[in-house]
């Protein structure tokens, strides 16, 4: 007997309500990260892919992605930052994925499959083989300092333009984003310590076409407004004092103005 079924009525367990949920039942081990495999699993000989039988486990036990999802709207800071799962040992590297659900999932399938794994050895070397990497060089040259990256090589975005972040030659396919994000290199000799660790969906929310030359007229009137006001007050005394003053001149005119006699 177990020891802490000595503290346990064996009765109790009869009850179908208390047996099914409180009875001693088999560990189920948990999902392993790529970093295991290295310990693990064994590779072939002069390949990058596992063997059948460390494969076969592999696709059954690795944990797929951790899912994050952002929001955001034109002018919002935005942080990527890509999930850890256990010890971290090299920077983040990101890759564009496909934008479609369907196809989406269907890469990941692919990715994570026993074929996979006796292929390439790890799905982040399979992202590696099939998807476009993020060009961080593009992200410091053409967003001028708006985009930055934090030691780990999180993803900094200091003001969202979707006007110019939906250039997918440059730095992302904003509004609309997939992206994978790996912690370590899938493309160097450590690959299989390469952990794929999250997938980041990204929606931004456009401004309205016209909000940028409404929010120019709004700077432009707030800036010329304290100058037309003083304009306005210097008229409106001048206009007064003529008001004020025509009809005496006309009175002097026709020789009825008044004199001081005194």
């Amino acid at each position: 007997m177990r020891k802490f079924e000595r503290w346990i009525d064996p009765t109790l367990f009869l009850l179908p309500c208390i047996g099914d949920k409180y009875k001693p039942s088999a560990v189920r081990a948990k999902n392993e990260r790529m970093s295991d495999i290295t310990k693990n699993y064994k590779y072939k000989a002069g390949a990058r892919g596992l063997e059948a039988e460390s494969a076969s486990r592999a696709a059954a036990s690795v944990s797929r992605p951790i899912k994050r999802k952002y929001k955001t709207r034109d002018g919002e800071r935005l942080i990527l930052t890509c999930p850890v799962r256990g010890s971290v040992h090299s920077p983040i590297s990101w890759f564009f994925l496909d934008v479609e659900p369907e196809e989406a999932q269907n890469f990941t399938n692919t990715a994570f499959s026993e074929e996979t794994f006796g292929k390439v050895g790890s799905p982040a070397a399979w992202i590696a083989l099939w998807r476009q990497q993020l060009n961080l060089s593009d992200l410091f040259v053409n967003s001028s300092g708006r985009i930055t990256l934090d030691p780990a090589y999180n993803i900094i975005y200091h003001e969202v333009r979707t006007t110019k972040d939906m250039n997918f030659s440059k730095y992302g396919a904003l509004p609309l984003q997939h992206l994978a994000c790996i912690h370590g290199d899938a493309r160097g000799e450590n690959f299989r310590r390469a952990d794929w660790a999250g997938e980041i969906f990204i929606e931004s929310i456009p401004r309205w076409k016209y909000y940028f030359i409404i929010t120019g007229l709004g700077t432009v009137l707030s800036t010329l407004m304290p100058a037309a006001l003083s304009i306005c007050t210097i008229l409106i005394a001048i206009w007064g004092l003529s008001v004020e003053i025509r009809p005496k001149m006309e009175a002097a005119a026709s020789g009825h103005a008044y004199r001081d006699t005194s």
